[in-house]
Parts: C-alpha cells; structure tokens; sequence
C-alpha cells in the first residue's frame, strides 16, 4: 500500500489491526484506516471531531473496543466509529488532571484495562475512570527520571517497563514503587 493507494504518507510510524479486522495506520501526513478495501484518511481541521495533529505515533484499542490516537503536538485522540470523529484530550497547564503534555508517545493497555500513557516531556498517567480526566504518575523524589517516555511494556509479573531519554526504569503500578534498571548517565560512551 502507498501513498497512491490513499495512504497520507510514505513515513509509517505505527500499525494497528482493531477488533474490527480495521488496519490503522499512523504517518507523519496523519492516519489511515483501511477496511480491506480502501483507505479512509483522518486529517487535522478546523471542525472539532478532527485529529489535532498529522503526526500520529500510537494506535490503540481498549478494553471496551475503543480506539485510542496519540499525535506528536496534538495531545490524545479517542476515536467514536458512530459519528467517525475524535475527542481531542490535550494539555492544559491550569488543570492538574487534564493530559500532561500534548506529546503522547506510548500508549499501553494493561491486563486489568487501564489505559496508560507515556508522554515526551510530562511523564506517565493513566486515564481515570470516568474516560475524560488523567492521574500523573509521580516517581518518588529519591528517584530522577526522565519525564520524556518513549516506549512502556508490561511484563508477565504486571510490572511496566518504562524507556525514556534518561534511561530504562521498571515500575509497579500496584505498588507504586519505581526502579531504576538503567541510568544513561552512567554508561560509558
């Protein structure tokens, strides 16, 4: 598939087939879904359900079947198949529960559902139940971390296994304890 076939962009950053048999893919010219026949394009715009950014990094789907965007500077994007629109969740410095930063990274579902998300520059949060506010996820103060996620895992044990640009750090969410595996600055160049 290329851009000749609808794609928006030849740079592919993420590939995501959803419950739906859907193939999601996000660009640096934006996201593409492609239903086995044809590709249907998301942009950003001036209309509210738009997309925020044509960066997409992160396509994911939740528990309950929802499909979740992150987009480079355009904050998080839910998206609705009913109306084939995007709730927009973005930054707001006055609002200790809204995303913490308008550049989401990584996105990880973990066992139990809970939606998480790793931001460049804000650190982690996790979305809280009511679907429309976020928790920061705050390192003790005996441990710097780097608050620019770049990919999460969640291992066998339910532990998460964080990589930012100041090393790799393993943390569990339900203890709430963080650990540092790597310190960049302590590696040899």
């Amino acid at each position: 598939m290329t851009t000749e076939d609808g794609l928006p962009s030849g740079v592919v950053y993420d590939i995501f087939e959803d419950s739906r048999g859907w193939v999601w893919v996000g660009t640096d010219g934006g996201l593409a879904r492609f239903d086995g026949r044809r590709f249907q394009t998301y942009l950003p715009g001036n209309r509210p359900g738009d997309l925020g950014t044509n960066f997409i990094n992160k396509i994911i789907e939740d528990a309950q079947g929802r499909i979740w965007v992150s987009g480079w500077g355009g904050g998080l994007h839910l998206y609705d198949p009913l109306t084939d629109d995007f709730t927009r969740f973005r930054h707001d410095p006055g609002d200790p529960s809204s995303m913490p930063s308008d550049n989401p990274q990584d996105l990880l579902v973990d066992r139990s559902g809970q939606l998480w998300i790793g931001t460049f520059g804000g650190g982690l949060a996790k979305l809280l139940a009511d679907g429309g506010h976020f928790e920061r996820i705050t390192p003790p103060a005996d441990i710097e971390i780097d608050p620019r996620v770049w990919l999460m895992a969640e291992d066998r044990d339910g532990r998460f296994w964080i990589a930012t640009w100041g090393g790799l750090y393993r943390f569990d969410p339900q203890g709430g304890e963080w650990e540092k595996i790597v310190d960049d600055r302590e590696l040899d160049p």
